[in-house]
């Protein structure tokens, strides 16, 4: 059989099968690096590959996807809840199961991974070869291996489209079959010592690529969410009509709110190429993206040289229909100037006021450009195919994807720009997508005909689907996808002063959580990076207010954080010791701010609380109580009053699984806060101690570590002889 008739997934070039690529040989039992794959070289290599007398091989003509487009009707979890209902109350049990198997047919089997054949003349072949996951052949699968895999491991199947993304709530039957279908590989290997899975149905497992039909030869029973043409450059229209569509339907979450506290910014006028005072409510466009080493020069904007990221932002500008950009590197100040630093803590009111904000989320550094934007800088090209007289494209990866490869997302600066911001239109080197407050959109799938809302009522919870927001009131969703949250209008109406610090409180240990996982370039950047958002949590929970980043009049106790156990913190010169910015590595607090929220424990109080008198430039003066132990480690960390065998309880550093970690010895620490809880309603109190490990040096101290003693039961703290001082902590 001639070989230059197939496609090779394991080497993504043209000429053999599979089984016998070369690389096999090249490199015995591993897979490719990710940067070994060229997309632009393989979406080259199919655009020449097609032929005007292409035609369906046998296996994929049998198959007749467009019947399987029109007909199938795939299970997803919400099917398998009702199944598991209706199994208990023995309801419905046997057409459930016949519908199991019968719709368990409907994918294409591919056969063993090992011997898949793709045909360079199919364009159903080809479409499974654009969109075939990079990562199937696992790594450290060898290639002996891969010959006694399960021969019906690999499958094309349908899924929904609203499978593909993480909503809310399931979609209300009614609309459910109007959804287009969507095709993606699933990949099952079972091997000696190995077993890979990847699944399509579920929201924690995402479809990076899929198949689908066109929105203009979609079958008229299912016109939800087809695929939409993605051209070469970008289509200004639609981003206008994204952008306008939201301003003027979206509720207060996606509403700018001026200030005056603008008129003291500047901006860039695209017409004169000048960099100008704030025009009092004028609409302007943000930009967001990695600097990396590229700085813009002084002559640069005048003589049109400046990084190409900001080139092709002005380009976007113009096509939006606007006037003025904002871009940080010229708009605000470079050097260390009572203007810069006012820019910083107004950053909250700059990006969440613009028209949109512009994400370069592809490139490493400013001469990246935005793609799309030129001949220059082109997309990565949609997968497109004819069968039977019907366009099939490719669904482009998912934005979640998209993030979690970029330099963008390692950023501490770009934390606060994506979070801000109201409206973000954002460029990746497929296609362009939004994300405002409300909806979120990409251009390979049409969105115009969505019956239940699945992409215009965007909820936070596709940021984190384990928790329910429903019954939030969170200014900051948890950010476990693309980590940009969702802001309310404003939280100064809840009346009660205890729930607007509750709810501040858990706002900020999420952002901390998030924003200290970040990279910088300049240690001295690690609270400029963060002013906008302080701001922002400070107008929206007064009167919470923030000391070297933290809440300290409010939340003493917020001196607890912590670093993971995963971390190797790294001092930083220029902060506090007790700040969480004075640490190189991300901070966490191990329980809630309100210890009263504090969840498997009952009737939990907190005292010995610490009490801030006044501030000294990085100084705070605290009364707080002290407290000198003995350190013990044989075999584990147990703590002691100093020079007697009285144990008072084990004691462990940060989360360390194992309470080691501590070297013996006699230290000081401070109690930041004492937890009094029950573990059963019967159960006598216990207690549980956050203190800080300090050192002395001349009449200040010093954050070392933070631990956690857990009290003995029959153990009477007092014996180590607590003093109730005040401390200088430095």
């Amino acid at each position: 059989m001639c070989q230059s008739l197939y496609l090779c997934i394991f080497c993504r070039k043209s000429g053999h099968e599979t089984q016998f690529c070369p690389r096999w040989a090249a490199t015995p039992g591993k897979q490719p690096e990710s940067s070994f794959f060229d997309e632009a070289a393989e979406t080259d290599l199919i655009k020449a590959l097609r032929n005007e007398d292409d035609y369906l091989c046998e296996r994929c003509a049998k198959f007749d996807i467009l019947n399987v487009f029109a007909t199938a009707r795939p299970l997803n979890e919400q099917d398998r809840d009702d199944y598991i209902i209706r199994n208990t109350r023995g309801i419905g049990v046997a057409e459930m199961k016949e519908m199991f198997v019968r719709e368990s047919k409907k994918g294409l089997s591919l056969g063993n991974l090992h011997r898949i054949q793709l045909r360079v003349n199919c364009p159903l072949c080809r479409l499974i070869f654009e969109i075939f996951p990079k990562d199937a052949i696992p790594p450290g699968v060898q290639f002996t291996d891969i010959q006694h895999l399960n021969p019906k491991g690999v499958w094309l199947k349908p899924f929904w489209s609203y499978d593909q993304i993480l909503i809310a709530s399931p979609v209300r039957r009614d609309f459910k079959s109007s959804y287009a279908l969507y095709f993606a590989i699933e990949v099952s290997i079972e091997g000696p010592g190995n077993f890979f899975v990847k699944k399509l149905q579920g929201r924690a497992n995402r479809v990076l690529d899929a198949i689908s039909l066109a929105t203009f030869d979609a079958p008229a029973s299912r016109p939800a969410l087809n695929a939409r043409p993605v051209p070469s450059l970008i289509n200004y229209d639609l981003l206008r009509n994204w952008v306008d569509g939201c301003i003027a339907h979206h509720g207060p979450g996606c509403r700018n709110s001026w200030s005056e506290k603008l008129l003291s910014s500047r901006v860039i006028d695209i017409l004169s190429r000048r960099v100008v005072p704030y025009p009092a409510h004028c609409e302007y466009v943000a930009l967001s993206y990695v600097w990396g080493e590229v700085k813009p020069e002084d002559v640069s904007l005048k003589f049109e040289k400046l990084p190409q990221t900001i080139e092709d932002a002005i380009k976007v500008t113009k096509g939006l229909g606007k006037q003025y950009l904002w871009v940080d590197a010229l708009c605000v100040d470079q050097t260390p100037t009572d203007s810069q630093a006012y820019q910083l803590k107004i950053m909250d009111i700059i990006y969440s006021n613009a028209y949109a904000t512009i994400v370069a989320l592809h490139g490493d550094n400013g001469n990246a450009g935005l793609p799309g934007v030129s001949m220059n800088n082109l997309r990565i090209s949609q997968g497109k195919e004819k069968i039977n007289g019907k366009t099939l494209l490719t669904i482009l990866p998912t934005i979640e994807h998209e993030f979690s490869l970029s330099r963008w997302m390692s950023r501490a600066w770009t934390y606060q720009e994506g979070f801000l911001s109201c409206r973000r239109i954002i460029f990746t080197k497929h296609q362009v997508y939004f994300a405002c407050n409300t909806a979120h959109y990409s251009e390979s799938i049409d969105e115009h005909l969505d019956p239940d809302r699945v992409l215009q009522d965007f909820h936070p919870e596709v940021f984190n689907p384990d928790l329910d927001y429903r019954q939030a009131e969170t200014l900051i969703a948890p950010t476990d996808k693309l980590k940009l949250g969702k802001s309310p209008p404003s939280c100064t109406n809840i009346k009660s002063l205890e729930d607007r610090l509750r709810i501040g409180s858990a706002d900020f240990e999420m952002f901390l959580d998030e924003y200290t996982n970040r990279q910088m370039s300049y240690e001295h950047d690690s609270l400029n990076a963060c002013l906008g958002i302080l701001s922002r949590l400070c107008s929206f929970y007064p009167p919470m207010d923030f000391i070297w980043g933290m809440p300290l009049q409010n939340f003493p106790n917020s001196l607890r954080w912590f670093h993971g156990r995963n971390v190797k913190p790294k001092r930083r010169l220029g902060f506090p010791s007790w700040s969480w910015a004075g640490w190189e590595g991300q901070v966490r607090y191990s329980s809630p701010l309100s210890l009263q929220e504090q969840r498997r424990v009952l009737e939990p109080t907190s005292d010995l609380t610490v009490r801030v008198l006044g501030v000294e430039d990085k100084i705070i003066v605290i009364e707080s109580t002290t407290v000198t132990l003995e350190i013990k480690a044989d075999p584990f960390t147990e703590a002691y009053v100093p020079g007697t065998e009285y144990l008072l309880g084990c004691i462990g550093e940060r989360d360390f699984l194992h309470n080691n970690t501590l070297r013996p010895g006699i230290y000081d620490f401070l109690i930041v806060e004492r937890l009094k809880y029950k573990v059963t309603p019967d159960s006598p109190f216990r207690y549980r101690y956050y203190m800080l490990l300090i050192k002395k040096i001349e009449d200040v101290e010093y954050r070392v570590t933070k631990v956690r003693l857990y009290l003995e039961l029959d153990a009477d703290f007092d014996n180590a002889k607590p003093k109730r001082r005040h401390v200088r902590l430095g």
